[in-house]
C-alpha cells in the first residue's frame, strides 16, 4: 500500500470505523480469504473468536463498548435499576466483575443485596461496630459516595437504643425487667452524648428493688432476704447515699423480724417507745436477744 495512501471507510462503504478497528492496518480485515464477508452473516464473530459460543447474539455493541481500546463490558446501569440493587454514589464507577463473581464469560453471578454481602469486612474490621451491636444496614449511618462520610444521627426523635444497643445490655442494672430504653432520661448531653458516668434519674420511680435487687441479696451488715426485710428500700434508706449514712429508722422496721415494736413491753412508764440504744448498744447491726434485757426465763 503506497505511502499517503488515504481512504474514507464511512464514506466510500458505509461502515464508519470506530475505536480500535478505526486504527486497525487494512490488511488485518481485509485479506485473501476475506473474513470481512463473514461480517454480514456472523457479526463480530466474522473476525473476532466469539467466547459466548452464540449464546448472547452477534451484536458486541449491546453488551461491549465498541469504542474503547479494551473490549470491556459497559455498565448497564439502566438495568441494573431494575434489580433489588439499584446502583448510586461510588457503585456506579465499578466494573461489574468488581462485584460481581463470573461463572463463565459474560455471565454474572447474582449477589446478596444487603452492604454487608460485599462489605462485612469493613463491618468486622470498623472500630466498635461488632463490640456495640451497630446495626447491619450501613445505609443507615453510612452514604453511597464516600463510606467515611457518616449520616448525622444524633437528631432530635431519634431512637438511641437502635444504635446503642449493645451498650444498653452491658450497662449495670440495663437488663432488669422495666428498665427503661429511653437513654436520654440518663444520658445527657446530646450532642454528642456522654455515656459514661450517667446519673440516675429516680424521679417517678417507686420500685427500688426492681435494679437493686443484687444489692439487697447481698447486703452484708444484715442478711435482708433472711430477715425477711420489707423490699421497698425506700422505708430504709435514702437515695441520698445507700450506705449506712444514708439509713431512716422508721417504726415498723421492727415489725414481723424481731421484736414487735408497738407491744406494750416495749414502751417505758410514760408509754414512750424505748429508745433504739437501750438494745442496741454498738453501731453494729446485729440479733438482740430478749435474754439479754429480761434473763432467763423472761421476767
Amino acid at each position: 500500500m503506497k505511502n499517503g495512501f488515504n481512504f474514507d471507510h464511512g464514506k466510500e462503504t458505509g461502515v464508519p470505523l470506530v475505536g480500535p478497528h478505526a486504527q486497525a492496518h487494512c490488511a488485518r480485515c481485509h485479506t485473501a480469504r476475506g473474513p470481512v464477508k463473514k461480517f454480514s452473516v456472523r457479526g463480530c464473530g466474522g473476525c473476532h473468536v466469539d467466547p459466548h459460543r452464540g449464546q448472547l447474539g452477534t451484536t458486541c455493541e449491546s453488551c461491549h463498548e465498541k469504542t474503547s481500546l479494551v473490549w470491556r463490558a459497559k455498565q448497564d446501569v439502566a438495568g441494573h435499576d431494575r434489580t433489588r440493587f439499584p446502583l448510586s454514589g461510588t457503585h456506579l464507577t465499578l466494573a461489574c466483575e468488581q462485584c460481581h463473581g463470573r461463572t463463565i464469560i459474560g455471565e454474572f453471578r447474582g449477589l446478596n443485596p444487603r452492604c454487608l454481602g460485599c462489605h462485612e469486612k469493613d463491618y468486622n474490621s470498623a472500630p466498635n461496630h461488632v463490640a456495640h451491636g451497630f446495626p447491619q444496614d450501613c445505609e443507615r449511618c453510612h452514604t453511597t459516595t464516600v463510606f467515611k462520610d457518616v449520616r448525622p444521627f444524633h437528631t432530635p426523635g431519634s431512637n438511641c437504643i437502635e444504635c446503642h444497643a449493645g451498650d444498653f445490655v452491658r450497662g449495670p442494672k440495663h437488663t432488669k425487667p422495666g428498665f427503661p430504653t429511653d437513654c436520654l432520661r440518663c444520658h445527657v448531653g446530646v450532642p454528642p452524648a456522654r455515656f459514661a458516668g450517667a446519673t440516675m434519674n429516680h424521679s417517678g420511680l417507686t420500685n427500688c428493688y426492681a435494679c437493686h435487687d443484687d444489692e439487697f441479696n447481698s447486703a452484708a451488715a444484715t442478711n435482708h432476704a433472711a430477715q425477711s426485710y420489707p423490699t421497698d428500700c425506700a422505708s430504709c434508706h435514702t437515695t441520698t447515699t445507700f450506705a449506712r449514712g444514708g439509713l431512716v429508722h422508721p417504726a415498723f422496721v421492727h415489725l414481723g423480724v424481731t421484736a414487735p415494736s408497738s407491744g406494750p413491753n416495749h414502751r417505758n412508764f410514760s408509754g414512750q417507745f424505748f429508745s433504739c440504744n437501750v438494745c442496741h448498744t454498738t453501731r453494729q447491726t446485729r440479733v438482740v436477744q430478749c435474754t439479754g434485757c429480761h434473763g432467763f426465763p423472761p421476767d
